[in-house]
């Protein structure tokens, strides 16, 4: 995504947003890599929003790029525990710097995904307990 960083006088604009369904009580990842297509400063600050509240890493961009080259990416990142009762949640990234110059950038590869295991194994009511061991078989 190539994004003109300008906020049209908006404080902190977003950037990019979606609402996602999440499970209580769960740990959640979220990461993208930016890059500044301008060399003029000032060069854009992005940082990850969760449900309106600034969560994880800042990534302050620097000078552009050059166009025979792909150096530049910077990552951001960080996690976020819902809460006991809490089904969906707003992700965005938000652009803190305001300036109308400069301030135009790259972003690719944003995910959001849970950290937690998303399978539990258990025996079968009335069995009896079993030990699951690496290389061993499943019954």
């Amino acid at each position: 995504m190539i994004v003109n960083g300008f906020p049209n006088g908006t404080p902190q604009p977003i950037v990019w947003q979606e609402t996602v369904n999440v499970l209580p009580n769960t740990t959640y990842y979220f990461s993208a890599w930016a890059m500044s297509l301008n060399s003029a400063g000032p060069f854009a600050s992005l940082r990850f929003n969760v449900n309106g509240t600034q969560t994880g890493l800042t990534a302050t961009l620097g000078s552009g790029v050059n166009n025979n080259s792909n150096n530049g990416w910077v990552r951001f990142y960080g996690t976020w525990t819902s809460g006991p009762t809490t089904t969906s949640a707003v992700i965005s990234i938000v652009d803190l710097q305001t300036a109308p110059g400069g301030n135009d950038f790259g972003l690719d590869d944003i995910s959001f995904a849970t950290l937690s295991t998303f399978i539990n194994l258990e025996s079968a009511p009335g069995t009896d307990a079993q030990t699951i061991c690496k290389n061993a078989p499943l019954t």
